[in-house]
């Protein structure tokens, strides 16, 4: 069995390989030796070949998840075409889970690209496509796409109901305005929110809740570490970059944190460019006014290129610590060093 999950929502993406791998460990493989992760950009047929025949003791089948799958070279996608559909009746389970792709729905058809590790999309290459064409055909695919503000408020009312709590109108307005419609910050915000009601032995999220808690999310450091950024102090970027670490703070919340700023600020420093005034950005960018203000005013201090190459660092960032390649401090650490 062939199952492939891709789109742009990565959180929901991970979550559903995470759902797929507790299911097969509880109903085939209690040991928890007959599963395999690999990145799709180091896997070799022989790799490939080894960890579908290893002998496990409790069960002959297998799981596999291959993440990226489509950012292995050209001669490696090629062998694969001819190759997986070998495994599709083979009792084994293959998830293909490429987390970069993304769909543009265009006036005549759906056009899928690829987001590079710098960002930018990237048409298919021919192995990419026939590869892609193969894993979409499958009987099992599931596509993530990124939630509108209607369905991320929607998204942290359920969590919310599901721990007892209640969210009025308003207050979802204001979280989903604050952060937007990425899961990784709404889901480590609304654990922050459950935690903070449940120890008042509260039920209802207010406004005033979202407002006290916001504080918390927007003066945590990040801000400040932005500002280090655009005021070009290394000393002082890399100091907040320790502090925040040493504070906990996970590394894929630093770096999704990190990446909507600059998102933010790239948008408004093209705005800025375009001759739109404060009033039209908040309304073209529906932000929180906090966030909006404190954004025009570090944008002011970039140049459009300069935040282009700082998104894009900060992509490849993303991107490799999601492969494992470097760790967070490093990649972070030779950023904040070429400024």
């Amino acid at each position: 069995m062939i199952i492939f999950i891709y789109g742009p929502d990565s959180w929901q993406g991970q979550q559903k390989v995470l759902e797929l791998k507790t299911k097969f460990i509880k109903e085939v493989d209690q040991a928890g030796n007959a599963w395999s992760s690999v990145t799709g950009a180091d896997l070799t047929m022989k790799e490939l070949n080894d960890l579908l025949s290893a002998n496990s003791l409790f069960t002959s089948k297998r799981l596999l998840i291959i993440k990226d799958i489509l950012s292995a070279n050209k001669t490696f996608l090629a062998e694969l075409v001819d190759y997986l559909p070998q495994l599709s009746n083979s009792g084994h389970i293959i998830i293909v889970h490429e987390t970069r792709t993304m769909q543009k729905k265009q006036k005549t058809k759906n056009e899928v690209v690829l987001l590079g590790a710098d960002g930018e999309e990237k048409k298919m290459n021919k192995e990419q496509k026939v590869l892609f064409d193969f894993l979409s055909g499958q009987q099992y695919v599931q596509y993530f796409a990124l939630l509108d503000s209607r369905q991320a408020v929607a998204w942290a009312n359920n969590k919310l109901t599901a721990n007892n709590l209640q969210m009025d109108y308003q207050a979802g307005q204001l979280l989903v305005g604050i952060l937007g419609n990425d899961l990784w910050l709404l889901n480590n915000e609304t654990d922050k929110l459950i935690a903070y009601k449940q120890a008042q032995a509260q039920t209802q999220v207010t406004v005033a809740d979202i407002e006290t808690m916001a504080h918390g999310i927007l003066d945590q450091g990040i801000f400040a570490l932005t500002d280090a950024l655009s005021n070009k102090d290394k000393a002082l970027a890399l100091k907040l970059l320790a502090d925040q670490q040493q504070l906990g703070l996970p590394d894929m919340y630093l770096i999704t944190m990190l990446l909507r700023q600059f998102r933010i600020l790239l948008q408004i420093r093209q705005g800025l460019d375009s001759g739109l005034t404060n009033k039209d950005l908040a309304s073209a960018l529906q932000l929180h006014p906090y966030v909006l203000q404190k954004g025009i005013n570090q944008a002011r201090n970039f140049n459009l290129n300069s935040l282009k190459n700082l998104f894009n660092a900060l992509t490849r960032v993303d991107y490799n610590y999601k492969t494992g390649k470097l760790p967070v401090e490093t990649m972070v650490d030779l950023i904040i060093a070429r400024l």
